[in-house]
């Protein structure tokens, strides 16, 4: 007769350092390819105000051929560029060969730039709540006397959500002026939860492979 078929500590830390990275990598491709196919508002903004020309000189410059258009006029009379685009942050028609928005003072390259490290927070964030997530039930399977390590793991997953809807907010009423203030209280906020995440993590529950944790630090 055939015996049982059992499964050791170590085959069980061994299937879940193959699934926990494969998962990590789908979460990371599927938020990425979301974001290029989505509209290009950002979610957590407040709602935008309704868009408007604001008009001030009588003439506008083409940003290509740099003929001058009426300030009523959409496109170049003479290529047919568009004279105005809308502001990221407050969604307002500006005139395309302004450096940065009349009404906000928001520049397109500078809140970029903060777009890019918000979403690479907000996919760290989502990495590291999944891998709680699958040490958990791991936990629960091996050994049900772990209460410790599960509340710690909750604390950990609110923590980070609380402070990201926190920078999202600030980000919502960031002005030009307080770009880099903006920068300097929040990169180091960000970058410090990730790494105590990932220490706490690893350091009580055990189980998150190294290639999970290289993943993790490297994104």
């Amino acid at each position: 007769m055939n015996e049982p078929t059992t499964f050791s500590f170590s085959s069980i830390v061994s299937f879940f350092s193959i699934i926990i990275p494969i998962i990590g990598w789908g979460i990371e491709y599927y938020f990425l390819k979301k974001k290029d196919s989505s509209d290009p508002q950002i979610i957590f903004l407040s709602p935008p105000a309704p868009a408007e020309i604001v008009i001030t000189p009588s003439t506008i410059p083409c940003p290509k051929c740099k003929r001058s258009n009426r300030s009523s006029d959409e496109f170049c009379v003479s290529c047919g560029t568009r004279l105005y685009k809308d502001c990221k942050k407050c969604q307002r028609k500006i005139p395309a060969v302004d450096k940065k928005c009349g009404s906000c003072g928001m520049s397109p390259s500078d809140y970029t730039a903060m777009e890019k490290h918000m979403d690479k927070f907000q996919i760290k964030t989502i990495i590291l709540t999944v891998a709680a997530a699958i040490n958990v039930s791991i936990l629960a399977i091996i050994n049900v006397q772990y209460p410790l390590s599960i509340f710690i793991v909750l604390a950990i997953i609110v923590s980070n959500v609380g402070l990201g809807w926190e920078a999202f907010e600030d980000l919502g009423m960031l002005r030009q002026e307080n770009i880099y203030e903006y920068r300097d209280k929040w990169l180091p906020k960000t970058t410090q939860a990730i790494f105590i995440s990932h220490h706490l993590l690893v350091t009580v529950l055990g189980l998150i492979p190294v290639q999970l944790s290289i993943l993790v630090l490297k994104i």
